[in-house]
């Protein structure tokens, strides 16, 4: 499978607003203009994306990671992740940073893929702790 990656477009912003409950309208319209949304598609069919930020406006943070079920294990987070990391060093960025929920599997990719864990925050809505891990690049 040929996997296309692109930064995402105002012509991805109805699949992006159908798929990723967890932000608000006015919040995509804003991450497509700012370029902070790289969407994965095989031919016309969307595979994923991935979704960043800058916490302290300088320093890369990777938002959201999103395949659906049936897309997942096959390289195609991992491709993701790679084309991020190069356009944040083409940036001039040394660090980037991630973070999942301690009883999610992501942890595990994250390490797989070379970041280091680097503290937790605990009690955030009485949910699990949030486990927050960096890449030098």
């Amino acid at each position: 499978m040929k996997i296309l990656l692109s930064y995402a477009s105002q012509e991805d912003l109805n699949y992006l607003q159908e798929k990723d409950n967890h932000i608000k309208l006015e919040m995509l319209k804003k991450k497509i203009t700012n370029q902070e949304i790289i969407i994965a598609k095989s031919n016309s069919e969307y595979l994923g994306w991935l979704r960043f930020s800058y916490l302290w406006d300088s320093l890369p943070f990777i938002s959201l990671i999103f395949l659906p079920e049936n897309k997942r294990k096959q390289g195609i987070g991992k491709k993701l992740l790679l084309f991020w990391e190069k356009e944040m060093h083409k940036a001039g960025h040394k660090l980037v940073i991630t973070s999942t929920q301690a009883d999610e599997e992501g942890q595990f990719f994250w390490r797989k893929m070379g970041y280091h864990d680097m503290g937790a925050l605990f009690e955030i809505n009485d949910g699990p702790a949030e486990i927050f891990f960096s890449k030098k690049i």
